[in-house]
C-alpha cells in the first residue's frame, strides 16, 4: 500500500509546529518530524501502532477491518483523524462525520468519539495529538 500521500500532510503539520512556537520562516520550512508509517496488519478487527512521540506530537496508526467499531472513547489532547485508506464515519454527541482520503477529522480535547469502518474495507487512519502545552507548540 502507498502510503505518501499521508507523508506529506504530516511533514506540513510537523513544520507548522515549529512556526508555533516562534522558529524562523526558515527553519519552520524543515520537518522536525519524518514518521515511518508502517500500519499494523495482524488482521484483527482493530489494530493500532504508536508511530511517533515526542514533547509535542503523538502520532498512532489504526487499522479498523471493515464493519468493525472503534467504541466510543476520549484523548486528552486534541487530535487529528486522517485516513490513509478506506471509508468510515466518526460519531459524536454533535453529529457523525465521514473520514476517508478526502476528509479528516478533528477532535478537540476531550471530545468523546466512536469510529466504524464501512462493511467491506479496510480504514487505515492516522491520528495525530498535539500537546497544546508543550513548550515547542508555543505552550
Amino acid at each position: 500500500m502507498k502510503t505518501a500521500p499521508l507523508l506529506l500532510p504530516l511533514l506540513l503539520l510537523a513544520s507548522g509546529l515549529s512556526a508555533c512556537a516562534g522558529v524562523s520562516a526558515a527553519a519552520a520550512r524543515a520537518p522536525i518530524a519524518a514518521v515511518a508509517l508502517d500500519w499494523p496488519a495482524t488482521g484483527k478487527p482493530l489494530d493500532h501502532v504508536e508511530a511517533f512521540q515526542n514533547q509535542a506530537l503523538k502520532v498512532g496508526l489504526i487499522s479498523l477491518q471493515g464493519g468493525a467499531r472503534m467504541p466510543e472513547h476520549a484523548s486528552p489532547l486534541p487530535v487529528l483523524l486522517t485516513a490513509a485508506s478506506g471509508r468510515g464515519t466518526v460519531t459524536t454527541s454533535s453529529g457523525s462525520y465521514a473520514l476517508d482520503p478526502a476528509h479528516a477529522v478533528f477532535l478537540p480535547g476531550g471530545a468523546q468519539h466512536a469510529v466504524i469502518a464501512q462493511a467491506g474495507e479496510v480504514l487505515r487512519i492516522a491520528v495525530v495529538a498535539i500537546d497544546p502545552s508543550s513548550p515547542v507548540t508555543g505552550g
